[in-house]
């Protein structure tokens, strides 16, 4: 997902946190997410509970929970934590006389926020950069393997080693085979004595296995 619209969702999720570590998990890099949710206050409870639903009748009573609306300041804590920042925010506004919604600066009640992440820190892969540069010549050996896990709240292995084949001008091939301890590799990457090795994994034991193909692994490199 390159780009996402959460619209009166954040409210209505038992937990913000974990909402959000999924949000950021299949956003891209450099991707924008824009919510939309309420404010905890008072004016809220006044408002969007109480007028929306009983004296406006907007929406079916009992369809917000005032407890579960999140302040900005709680959604930015939630958004930073994984790797999220806001870059635009607005409040949107009903004026009853013009029976219209339009942006304000007010966000007492209902407001929006465009957050952006997922763009990888470049000067701490520069190191693997150099180091590859200097393998794909056939300089020195270096082997990289890693499972398809995306975090969420950091770059992933994933997403370095794609930015290391971006940087050296290479492309991944596809590749079906099964590799130390039963593990699927579903790509790679070979130039000079660089190498690349992506194996399936969504879960904690994939990560683990490949510490425990560490031997199989340290062959293939002496191969190189």
């Amino acid at each position: 997902m390159v780009s996402g619209l959460e619209t009166g969702v954040v409210e209505n999720v038992s937990d913000v946190g974990l909402f959000s570590n999924r949000c950021a998990v299949w956003l891209k890099p450099c991707g924008m997410m824009v919510v939309s949710t309420l404010n905890r206050n008072w004016k809220s409870f006044a408002l969007a509970s109480v007028g929306a639903e009983y004296v406006l009748r907007w929406l079916q009573r009992g369809t917000h929970q005032w407890d579960k609306f999140v302040t900005p300041d709680e959604l930015a804590h939630h958004l930073g934590n994984n790797k999220l920042g806001i870059s635009e925010q607005a409040g949107v506004v009903y004026s009853p006389f013009a029976d219209k919604w339009s942006l304000s600066s007010d966000m007492d009640v209902n407001y929006m926020v465009v957050a952006e992440g997922g763009t990888l820190e470049e000067r701490e892969v520069a190191g693997l950069v150099r180091c590859a540069r200097v393998a794909s010549r056939g300089d020195k050996r270096f082997l990289i393997t890693h499972s398809e896990i995306f975090p969420g709240s950091f770059a992933s292995t994933t997403e370095t080693t794609d930015y290391l084949v971006q940087a050296l001008g290479l492309r991944r091939t596809s590749v079906l085979r099964w590799g130390p301890r039963g593990m699927q590799q579903l790509s790679e990457v070979k130039t000079g004595r660089f190498e690349i090795e992506g194996f399936a994994g969504n879960a904690g034991p994939d990560h683990i296995d490949q510490f425990h193909g560490m031997p199989e692994f340290l062959r293939t490199l002496r191969g190189m």
